[in-house]
């Protein structure tokens, strides 16, 4: 089955001049006149995401400040510039959007242009409830560690991964995003959804982009059982508390993997007051939750025709994005790496000279594995692939006249690489 890659346009040619990668952050300029907004997509409390008109391809997302004291204001334009700079640093990466611009319009609105990501998951997967195949998670799963890869190469965690910030190929919403020094934070930052949040956070202990890995697991788990980790309702989150959720994700992680809590490990160099620490040390004592152990959990998943091998697979890849400790958390690159991906190989494309080409990856029989028209990528554009046993034969042929092959090469794709191609000579190469 062909797993199709990331096709990702440039956005219309009347923006082609604000570079997100050169912008300067001028968020005090008004620039709504190249920007005006029709339809409304989607609302939460004072933030609006709407289409722009004309170009179904960006969206503005905007806050209403009108409403907020002076001082709250000044606060919610400091975290708005924030945003900016972070989101600018990262635009582009492999499956994060391309931030087009910001600007402020003063006492009125903040404003992000962005490259439209579409649906959300809990639109398109969680709501109403169902579950996703693993040949499905693999290619979600790719995608999102890339992006998380990308950012946290760059000391960036998102820090508020959940089913509303990630779509089908894109993690978005980096609000709660933060330049984390030295890979740990010892104060809160983030508006963490209770369900997905990392234990270490609850328990005020330094933590850095390894939250995001807990929270992707979370994700990853609900999507292929219909159920949460740690097993909440999620009709009834109204009823979650900081304590609560904290004590139930860890009740979950001794049921899921077998294993004895130590309050005192647990507790070991938390940062909250000693009163609050006696009290998760009682709460500690208390189990509430009642979980199956993940592996059978998974196991016995019905309505789908997953094989034991793959259930096997992804419950160890699981066990180790579920690991207690941060430190023995993987990484979003060692995930990658992970056998559960092996049915699919990822690879960055870079692309030199006229983009009126396309690319003809075919396996060793000459059937069509992918066809990519170049003028629809960008440079970092990832694709996604299912894995050759052999090479790909690789072939570059003018858009509009597929009979002409300018170029045909064999080469071994592997995860991770660079494809290079220049159009111009023409020539391909690919870079492990």
């Amino acid at each position: 089955m062909s797993v199709n890659p990331l096709k990702r346009s440039h956005p219309e040619s009347e923006i082609e001049a604000f570079d997100p990668k050169y912008a300067k952050l001028e968020i005090h300029q008004d620039k709504s006149a190249f920007y005006p907004i029709e339809r409304e997509l989607i609302k939460g409390g004072y933030t609006t995401v709407y289409h722009i008109k004309g170009n179904p391809k960006i969206v503005c997302k905007q806050e209403d400040v009108s409403y907020y004291p002076q001082e709250t204001t000044m606060k919610r334009v400091e975290l708005f510039a924030k945003e900016s700079s972070l989101s600018r640093e990262i635009s582009g990466a492999p499956h994060i959007p391309l931030l087009i611009d910001s600007f402020y319009l003063e006492g009125q609105s903040t404003n992000l242009i962005l490259e439209n990501v579409g649906k959300d998951i809990e639109l398109t997967h969680l709501n109403p409830k169902k579950k996703t195949p693993l040949c499905e998670i693999i290619t979600l799963g790719k995608k999102w560690l890339e992006a998380l890869d990308a950012m946290h190469k760059k000391q960036i965690a998102h820090l508020d991964l959940k089913h509303n910030n990630l779509a089908t190929n894109f993690i978005f919403d980096f609000g709660s995003s933060q330049k984390i020094p030295e890979n740990l934070m010892n104060s809160q930052f983030g508006d963490f959804y209770f369900p997905y949040r990392a234990p270490e956070i609850g328990l005020g202990k330094a933590y850095g982009t390894k939250a995001d890995i807990w929270s992707l697991a979370c994700i990853l788990f609900q999507l292929y059982t219909a159920e949460e980790f740690s097993g909440f309702d999620t009709e009834d989150d109204g009823d979650i508390t900081d304590l609560s959720a904290t004590i139930d994700a860890i009740h979950a992680h001794a049921q899921r993997f077998n294993t004895a809590i130590s309050s005192e490990n647990l507790l070991q160099d938390s940062h909250h007051d000693p009163e609050y620490i006696e009290t998760l040390n009682q709460q500690l004592k208390i189990v509430e939750v009642n979980v199956r152990p993940l592996r059978e959990t998974l196991l016995s998943v019905k309505g789908l025709s997953d094989s034991p091998e793959m259930v096997e697979k992804f419950s160890d890849l699981l066990e180790k994005m579920f690991q207690l400790n941060p430190n023995d958390r993987i990484s979003a690159m060692d995930a990658l790496n992970h056998p559960f991906f092996a049915s699919e190989i990822s690879f960055k494309l870079e692309v030199e000279g006229e983009k009126n080409v396309s690319l003809c990856l075919l396996d060793n029989d000459y059937t069509t594995i992918e066809l990519i028209d170049l003028a629809k990528c960008k440079s970092n554009t990832c694709i996604h692939i299912p894995a050759q046993e052999k090479s790909c034969i690789l072939q570059l042929y003018p858009t509009n006249n597929p009979m002409q092959t300018l170029t045909s090469v064999e080469i071994p794709l592997t995860n991770a690489g660079i494809l290079k191609i220049n159009t111009s000579i023409p020539t391909i190469c690919f870079e492990s």
